[in-house]
């Protein structure tokens, strides 16, 4: 299995989770953004949701600061 396909299956993964809706719409968009690049997308991913990991919070866990894409 190619390092794109086990990035497609991760992708699918996430889109029908209902665990993971709130991804969904981000990863919409990468998928417009890199429609033949499965591996883009999931880097892309994986780097948006560990800048928010670091963001810093307030007392209810919600981050104060939002994090801009690392391509800003």
């Amino acid at each position: 299995m190619s390092l794109q396909d086990q990035a497609r299956g991760i992708i699918q993964a996430l889109l029908t989770d209902p665990e993971a809706a709130s991804v969904e719409a981000t990863l919409h968009s990468l998928l417009a953004a890199h429609p033949d690049d499965h591996v883009a997308v999931l880097r892309e991913h994986l780097i948006l949701i560990r800048g928010l990991d670091r963001a810093p919070r307030d007392g209810t866990g919600i981050a104060t600061e939002p994090r801009a894409w690392p391509h800003s």
